[in-house]
């Protein structure tokens, strides 16, 4: 399932009804909170265990960043800000190392493949002669057709 920033919404507003406090909740700017309400899909049913760490809910990428950038902006002091954006910088270089490997995995793997193509048509071309194929111009053909017809 394609998780839209809809339905991102809607977990999140789950998320902080059913985690946060509400002294917690006060902190988060009400216009924030209404946006979020305002574009939730409401179609959209998520549901949590409450005796399951947050951690651990099956919650989608972008409704675990928009939380992260909520705990960041608004429920951390300054300790916790730099720790958050230690631990964000780590998690950023290794998903571009990831990243980078991939890419560098599939290179190596379409430039075996080319190879392997080119040297199957070599293998295949060879001892073989090529066939010349005889292409009539459109005029040409019109004529034949024609005096097909009248043959007829």
């Amino acid at each position: 399932m394609i998780i839209t920033y809809e339905m991102a919404f809607t977990e999140v507003l789950v998320l902080l009804n059913n985690y946060l406090s509400i002294y917690e909740l006060n902190k988060i700017p009400k216009e924030i909170i209404f946006f979020f309400e305002k574009y939730r899909d409401k179609n959209y049913i998520f549901k949590i265990d409450k005796d399951i760490p947050l951690n651990k809910q099956n919650i989608s990428e972008k409704a675990n960043t928009i939380i992260v950038i909520l705990y960041r902006d608004y429920l951390t002091n300054e300790k916790q800000k730099k720790a958050l954006k230690q631990i964000l910088k780590l998690n950023d270089k290794k998903k571009r190392q990831d990243t980078k490997e991939i890419i560098k995995n599939y290179d190596i793997l379409f430039k075996k493949r080319k190879s392997n193509s080119l040297n199957y048509d070599i293998i295949q071309t060879k001892g073989m002669n090529l066939i010349e194929v005889k292409k009539e111009k459109w005029y040409q053909k019109c004529l034949l057709f024609f005096k097909k017809i009248i043959r007829v």
